[in-house]
């Protein structure tokens, strides 16, 4: 279940690296200014798009199993989708004064208002983002995990192409803009295959045309996804806080600070396909009143986990003199490079396991958990303590990345305790009350007979 979903956020990945890429090449403002934008857009758009839409994650594929209206995944996508529409006006006026923003924030005048020209850009993302994402949780609810990347072997090298034309082939380049409106022209592609793929493919079983039903009930479904935002903000803001501090430690700290990041955002992939391959199956698991099978699911994907975390760690340990030839050829940067990714493979085997326990937890919609877990160990630990071991200790970059590992195992080991105590006969009837199923005492009955 979880290869081809590990495939398909690789080839999406490629998308917004195709972008800089393409730009990269115009010149070092117009590479500046497009790194600047898109993680300006992924802290303020898609890291709170994706943690809002993983309460689909939980409802939807506990919906699939448990409850007694075939079309009821269908109405939880839809009020994901109503949701994340809303959610996208005030993030659409945020994009659109962007520069004003970033200006307030310190950032170079000029350098602000070309940032802020190529967020513009991207507003016409947010919708086929939505529902694409929308989409492809329905199917992943059902099991159908192979759709999107299909469809992202097709759009993806077409991204590349529609670069190229808009960036650079004089015939229909339009420069700088060219690079945001070639990646929406993608995200709209991608929306409007998968839209065709439940069409005429599969998974039109569970859409029962729009509904009212979809305009009530949103209380659960908010209070899920925002424990999801939380979660994943919380993250990827961390993240984004420490590379700018690796901006006044200097330019090769913050050369390899980019490095490390980007290996880690590659290597991450592995476990995030992991982590939703077992929300989708403990969720339909629970759905099913299947205690003990949520709970081997439970156990095979901590054992995934712990297989996957040994793996990226060795090899992080074994080419660690090798990866800065990726990125650069600095001897400076390289060397630090080097030097930091011991640390940073202690930090990857928590990470592993971190985002495994998160798609374990979300299929049992206890994502709230992790969400008070990473805001307490990333703001009250890891950033005080590894600013002040950067600055106070002299321990440079290194002492940043030793206080993101230890946010990372006291998330690790709180999820790990609190995973290992979930009653779920319990998570079960939570389930049932949740989607409004029946408890089958016959069903728990059998679970318990075979447990024993």
């Amino acid at each position: 279940m979880a290869s081809p979903i590990v495939l398909a956020f690789l080839l999406q990945k490629s998308i917004d690296i195709t972008s800089v890429f393409s730009l990269g090449h115009l010149g070092a403002q117009e590479l500046a200014a497009s790194a600047l934008g898109t993680m300006f857009i992924a802290m303020t758009g898609w890291s709170v798009m994706l943690g809002m839409v993983t309460a689909l994650d939980t409802l939807g594929s506990q919906a699939y199993t448990a409850s007694p209206n075939p079309h009821m995944l269908g109405v939880y996508m839809q009020r994901t989708v109503l949701v994340l529409m809303l959610m996208s006006m005030p993030i659409s006026i945020l994009w659109w004064y962007s520069e004003n923003v970033l200006v307030l924030l310190g950032q170079d005048p000029e350098l602000s208002a070309l940032s802020g020209r190529f967020i513009r850009w991207c507003i016409p993302r947010l919708v086929p983002y939505i529902g694409f994402e929308s989409i492809r949780r329905y199917l992943q609810a059902q099991g159908i995990m192979h759709a999107s990347t299909y469809i992202l072997m097709v759009t993806s090298p077409l991204n590349i192409l529609t670069n190229y034309l808009l960036v650079w082939w004089p015939p229909v380049s339009l420069g700088f803009i060219g690079a945001p409106i070639a990646t929406a022209f993608t995200h709209w592609l991608n929306f409007i295959l998968m839209a065709l793929f439940v069409r005429f493919v599969d998974g039109r079983q569970c859409w029962g045309g729009w509904s009212r039903k979809a305009l009530q009930d949103w209380g659960t479904l908010v209070s899920l996804g925002l424990a999801g935002v939380v979660l994943i903000c919380s993250e990827c803001w961390a993240f984004q806080v420490i590379a700018l501090v690796a901006g006044y430690l200097g330019t090769v700290p913050l050369a390899a600070q980019s490095i490390i990041l980007t290996i880690m955002s590659f290597m991450f992939t592995v476990p995030l396909g992991v982590s939703i391959a077992a929300c989708n199956r403990i969720g339909n698991q629970l759905g099913l009143q299947h205690a003990n099978g949520a709970w081997l699911a439970a156990k095979s994907a901590l054992v995934l986990a712990a297989v996957f975390a040994s793996v990226n760690t060795a090899t992080l340990l074994l080419f660690k003199d090798r990866w800065g030839y990726l990125f650069n050829r600095d001897p400076e940067v390289i060397a630090l490079t080097s030097a930091l990714l011991p640390i940073v493979a202690i930090f990857q085997a928590s990470d592993v396991a971190s985002g495994v326990c998160g798609g374990i937890l979300r299929g049992a919609g206890q994502q709230r958990i992790g969400a008070y877990l990473s805001m307490f160990s990333y703001y009250v630990v890891s950033l005080p303590l590894g600013i002040y071991l950067a600055f106070s200790r002299g321990f440079g970059l290194a002492g940043l990345w030793w206080g993101v590992c230890l946010a990372l195992f006291i998330v690790t080991s709180g999820e790990v305790w609190i995973i290992l105590r979930i009653d779920w006969y319990a998570e079960v009837e939570k389930c049932a009350r949740r989607i409004g199923s029946d408890i089958s005492t016959a069903i728990r009955d059998e679970e318990t007979c075979r447990a024993n």
